[in-house]
């Protein structure tokens, strides 16, 4: 540690961070949770305290009493017998006598890492209180983390005098000119981050352990690769569909200086974030929304809402590329019983659509079923959900995933059949079977269905072989995520 603070002055930086939160090796000897030792560097909290005055007293050494050490602290383990608020604030206030000239105060460990990196369901700024907490006791400035991905979310925490500073990560990796815009009153083109995790901490804590990016800004980490000038010929684009597909095409066409048509049948924009984000907890989604529909006009986009465009008008239209950004719908699987009117989409469970009786078993436990089934959990309904796989949510992002089952296994209303495969629906219930077993799930009001979607591929079959130049994004091509839909949508738009 000191010699990489020593190293890190002599190459020109004009502070150093001590990462000693989050389950890290400092981390583990300051907490009881994970600190079972019982020589000098353990026992007591002077033992365990021990190293991390140690790590810092050398860096003092090594770069000299001047240079400024930023202690990263954790504010709360969040898991049983670990360190609590109460006792960060007995660590910082030993480390600032130690020398520690700022603290950077987050959350979690390991076993509790979603608040260390915090999902969608968890609120803005939801860390800011242990910032507070330890600013209440040191007189060295504080560092606040945790969910600050607005400036207003910024502003008020330094307005509540609970930080002197804010750490943005994931903020600035989906606009990395956020603080930029906030500080023109830019806000509407602040492309916000809404902690879906997908493309940055679900990469990088993956098993092939690809580069980060973000699932909303496909330039992020391929700057180089997308440089984002105008074309030399512009061309008039026609885009189906206002879904995050359709949408970033149209953006990414525009500010190459391309004229953009934009066609959606429905009456507004967003495609399934509609759905997505009226369900609690991944309300984040509308942000997605909001930012696309202050470009829009900015850009000079015709955007034609209400207008399900048909073969001939585009024909007619002549432009010289098509988008197909048409969407999918909810797949209706071969199954006896599937006609019976106690049977609903989640899609139309999730709009609000039906009305559903107390007892519900949902088939299929992807994130739509598994989000499904934790709206009625909180309705009061008693719920059931039948799964092929060995487990519901496995296409979540693990930290989000972690936090999703804990609060959904929380009061004992849900009851998770995996591995089991629903054979048929009748009167008395559903009958799925489970490895050579066939077992009734009895007693039941309604029955939905989450077992995935079909690409919308009508109109583009229509057309097969009457345009010269087209490309198919998002889930018209193959029902996936929205960073999946957002990136095709960028790429077809940028290689033209």
């Amino acid at each position: 540690f000191g010699e990489g603070a020593r190293r890190a002055k002599e190459a020109g930086f004009d502070a150093v961070e001590i990462h000693g939160t989050h389950g890290y090796i400092i981390n583990e000897f300051l907490s009881p949770y994970s600190n079972k030792r019982e020589d000098e560097y353990g026992k007591d909290f002077e033992g365990r305290l021990r190293l991390a005055l140690e790590v810092l007293q050398r860096i003092k050494e090594k770069a000299g009493n001047e240079f400024p050490v930023i202690y990263r602290i954790n504010g709360d383990e969040c898991v049983e017998g670990g360190i609590t608020l109460e006792v960060t604030k007995r660590i910082a206030r030993r480390l600032e006598e130690a020398g520690a000239d700022a603290f950077h105060v987050t959350a979690g460990v390991g076993e509790s890492s979603y608040n260390s990196v915090q999902p969608m369901a968890m609120p803005r700024g939801c860390k800011a209180h242990l910032a507070q907490g330890v600013k209440q006791v040191v007189n060295v400035p504080i560092i606040s983390a945790g969910r600050i991905n607005h400036p207003e979310v910024a502003e008020e925490i330094l307005e509540q005098n609970k930080a002197d500073f804010v750490a943005m990560g994931r903020t600035l990796l989906c606009d990395q000119e956020m603080p930029n815009k906030a500080l023109e009153g830019e806000i509407d083109d602040i492309r916000v981050c809404i902690a879906c995790n997908q493309k940055c901490i679900n990469k990088l804590l993956g098993a092939e352990q690809e580069p980060i990016g973000c699932a909303l800004n496909v330039r992020t980490g391929r700057e180089a690769e997308f440089p984002m000038t105008k074309v030399d010929k512009k061309k008039k684009v026609l885009i189906v569909g206002a879904g995050p597909a359709g949408l970033e095409a149209a953006r990414v066409a525009a500010l190459r200086g391309h004229r953009v048509d934009l066609f959606e049948k429905e009456e507004r924009i967003g495609g399934q974030i509609n759905l997505i984000s009226s369900v609690p907890g991944r309300e984040e989604f509308k942000e997605v929304i909001s930012y696309y529909q202050s470009q829009i006009p900015k850009l000079g986009i015709n955007l034609v809402l209400n207008h399900p465009v048909s073969a001939e008008e585009i024909e007619g239209m002549s432009p010289d590329v098509v988008i197909f950004a048409t969407g999918a719908t909810p797949l209706l699987p071969d199954l006896p019983g599937i006609d019976s009117p106690r049977v609903v989409s989640a899609w139309d469970v999730i709009r609000g659509e039906c009305a559903l009786g107390e007892r519900v078993v949902v088939l299929g436990g992807g994130s739509v079923g598994a989000c499904t089934v934790d709206s009625l959990r909180k309705l009061g309904k008693k719920v059931t959900i039948v799964e092929m796989l060995e487990d519901i949510a496995l296409d979540m992002e693990p930290l989000t995933k972690k936090l999703f089952i804990k609060e959904l296994t929380s009061d004992g209303k849900v009851k998770i059949w995996t591995g089991t495969r629903a054979t048929e629906i009748s009167e008395e219930g559903v009958v799925v079977e489970r490895g050579w077993e066939k077992i009734l799930l009895g007693d039941i009001d309604n029955v939905v269905l989450a077992l995935g979607a079909t690409s919308n591929k009508d109109l583009i079959d229509k057309l097969a072989g009457k345009l010269r130049n087209y490309h198919i994004v998002g889930d018209a091509k193959k029902p996936r995520k929205v960073t999946e839909a957002v990136e095709e949508g960028f790429e077809a738009a940028y290689r033209i």
